[in-house]
C-alpha cells in the first residue's frame, strides 16, 4: 500500500502544479501541511463534492486540475462519473484514495469491499484511463502518471491511519476568494477550449466571467 502522507506531499509539489482541489476532514488537513498554496481550495465540509467541483474548474480554465478524492465520498457522489465521461476534459486528473473506510469519523467501512471495486465502477461508467497503484513507494510514479494526460482516474491503495496534521486554518470564505482570485489572474485562461466539442450556455457563461469585454 502507499502512504498517504508521502502521497499528498507528492501530490502537492508536483511540476505541473495544477489547481488542486481537495476533499473534507484528514485529506485537507494532510494537503494543508504538505504545502497550502493559493491554487488548493480545500472542501472543508461538503463531502463528495470534490470531483463535481473540479470538473467545473476544468471545464471553466485550460490549466491542470487535479481533485482529491476518498472512496467514501465518491459513494456520495457517484453519478459524477458519467458526467466526466461525457466531457473528458483533458486537464482534469483525479485521485482516489482507497482505505476502505470513512476514516474521519472513526473507520466504519465503506461498502466498495462488498463490489466489484472503485476501478470497475470508474470504467462502467465510460472512464477508460484508469490505474490501480499499491506497491509501497509508488506515489511519484502515480503522480506522474495521473499528471500526465486526462481525464486520468489514479486509484491508491492506503492505509487507514491516524491523522497528525492539524485542522485547516483557513476560513471556507478566505479559500473561496483566494481561489478565485488565482484563477481570475491567470493569464493562461484567455482561451478558454470547447469541452468535448459541446458549446453549451453554461460554457458561455464561464467565458463572460473569465473574459469580461
Amino acid at each position: 500500500m502507499l502512504d498517504v502522507d508521502e502521497l499528498a506531499k507528492t501530490l502537492s509539489t508536483t511540476a505541473q502544479r495544477p489547481h488542486l482541489v481537495v476533499p473534507l476532514g484528514d485529506a485537507a488537513n494532510r494537503f494543508y501541511a504538505s504545502g497550502d498554496s493559493d491554487r488548493s481550495f480545500y472542501l472543508l465540509g461538503a463531502m463528495g463534492m470534490s470531483l463535481p467541483t473540479a470538473l467545473g474548474i476544468a471545464i471553466g480554465t485550460p490549466r491542470p486540475v487535479l481533485a482529491i478524492e476518498g472512496d467514501g465520498g465518491l459513494l456520495m457522489n457517484v453519478g459524477i462519473l458519467t458526467t466526466v465521461a461525457r466531457y473528458k476534459p483533458h486537464n482534469l486528473s483525479v485521485v482516489i484514495l482507497d482505505n476502505g473506510s470513512y476514516a474521519t469519523t472513526g473507520g466504519q467501512p465503506t461498502s466498495f469491499k462488498f463490489s466489484r471495486g472503485i476501478e470497475a465502477l470508474i470504467r462502467a461508467a465510460g472512464n477508460d484511463d484508469v490505474k490501480t497503484f499499491n506497491v509501497p513507494g509508488s506515489e511519484a510514479a502515480l503522480a506522474t502518471w495521473v499528471t500526465s494526460g486526462g481525464p486520468r482516474f489514479a486509484i491508491a491503495e492506503i492505509a487507514a491511519k491516524p491523522c497528525e496534521a492539524p485542522f485547516v486554518p483557513l476560513a471556507p470564505t478566505f479559500i473561496r476568494h483566494r481561489f478565485m482570485g488565482k484563477i481570475a489572474h491567470n493569464p493562461s485562461h484567455q482561451q478558454l477550449p470547447a469541452i468535448n466539442g459541446e458549446v453549451n450556455e453554461h460554457e458561455k457563461t464561464q467565458r463572460a466571467i473569465l473574459q469580461p469585454g
